[in-house]
């Protein structure tokens, strides 16, 4: 798939935060068909110095196009798209 049919298809999902580890903030959400989103903000600490982060608001893959550093979808266990920065 490309980057315009999963923004298109999965940009808008609600993402929560998930975890963290070593500067790096991890995102996940799951569509209703069962889809897998994952997003990875961070790497470094100078890449997360000012960004914030409340566990009670979700983000979107839309909402972080250009801050994230890895962003993944699934479906079925499988990796349908990937973003490498």
């Amino acid at each position: 798939m490309t980057k315009e049919e999963i923004l298109s298809s999965y940009g808008d999902l609600p993402c929560r935060f998930s975890s963290y580890y070593k500067f790096d903030f991890a995102f996940r959400g799951i569509a209703d068909d069962g889809t897998k989103v994952v997003i990875h903000v961070g790497g470094c600490s100078d890449d997360i110095y000012r960004f914030s982060v409340d566990a009670d608001t979700p983000v979107t893959l839309k909402s972080l196009d250009g801050d994230y550093h890895n962003a993944s979808v699934y479906r079925d266990g499988a990796v349908i798209w990937e973003d490498f920065r």
